[in-house]
């Protein structure tokens, strides 16, 4: 028997997981599953699962929707890692000093954790920066326009 396929964003959409979902009545989940699973925003997730028909589906289709931005905080030993991931699905580490910044500060804005990896980041890169003799980095750089 053929089973018709869904993809949205060119990800498959495993219809029997959703269907499962739905017929227990579990939207919210069905819901986070697109959510995640294809990287699209909260509402058009909904709109997708409040429209889903699985008597009604005609031919094999794929669904552009756009993606989300998004942001992970991941915790490792006595590290925090940052990461952003644009609307296009790219994703990059990034730290206050990094370009993309901004966009995990609008995204995160309210964030206790983003404010305390901010704080701790400049005030570690402060007392890096104070042990950096100056006279050192001086000559460094002298050293090296000499050997050009």
């Amino acid at each position: 028997m053929y089973q018709k396929a869904i993809t949205i964003n060119n990800v498959p959409v495993d219809l029997v997981i959703l269907d499962n979902f739905l017929n227990k009545n579990q939207k919210i989940e069905a819901i986070k599953y697109i959510v995640d699973h294809c990287n699209v925003g909260l509402r058009d997730a909904k709109n997708f699962v409040d429209n889903y028909d699985p008597e009604n589906i005609e031919q094999d289709s794929n669904l552009n929707f756009p993606k989300k931005e998004g942001v992970q905080i991941k915790t490792l030993k006595n590290t925090i890692e940052v990461r952003y991931c644009d609307d296009q699905g790219i994703e990059t580490l990034v730290n206050p000093d990094h370009i993309l910044w901004k966009n995990v500060k609008r995204i995160m804005h309210d964030s206790l954790k983003i404010k305390e990896y901010e704080d701790a980041y400049y005030k570690e890169n402060s007392i890096t920066n104070q042990n950096v003799n100056p006279i050192t980095v001086k000559m460094i750089i002298l050293e090296s326009l000499l050997s050009s």
